[in-house]
């Protein structure tokens, strides 16, 4: 099991969505871990993981949520599975904003905070409406090309 004070990670809290002047204060920290890593290396079981042993209100984000096979190149007769032109970056990039915004400022876990393109409500059972205090919120987000897109690698940890 992990604490907080063993991954000695500086947190981020604050959005670049909102301009400074007008950004509301962050309630807490908000550090979202990205966990990249080949096919069957045990990504989604680390992700798992880490987001049961650092209290994480939400249930991992998988980059797999986001693959669109038409934008997928065609090799062969299929699709070629392995290539970042599948990938919805963009829907990626702002659900990430989303949950990053939501939980620096919320003052209690929320109902549902849905991400991905079937908008799956990532809440972990039991973790809504629960108090949020001024400690970190943990994130855990996974996929083979995570770190590919670079907007997306700086929001991670």
């Amino acid at each position: 099991h992990l604490s907080m004070s063993q991954l000695r990670l500086k947190p981020r809290g604050t959005s670049e969505a909102w301009p400074k002047a007008s950004r509301p204060k962050a309630r807490r920290k908000v550090l979202i871990i990205g966990i990249a890593g080949c096919s069957g290396c045990g990504k989604s079981t680390l992700a798992k993981t880490l987001a049961k042993d650092l209290a994480s209100p939400v249930t991992p984000v998988s980059l797999d949520w986001y693959l669109r096979p038409k934008w997928m190149p065609k090799v062969d007769g299929g699709r070629n599975w392995e290539t970042p032109e599948g990938i919805d970056w963009k829907s990626l990039r702002s659900h990430l904003q989303t949950a990053l915004e939501t939980f620096s400022q919320a003052e209690t876990v929320p109902e549902e905070l849905n991400l991905g393109p079937n908008d799956e409500n990532v809440i972990q059972k039991g973790q809504a409406g629960r108090h949020l205090d001024a400690s970190t919120v943990v994130l855990v987000v996974e996929g083979f090309l995570l770190f590919y897109d670079d907007q997306i690698a700086e929001m991670l940890h």
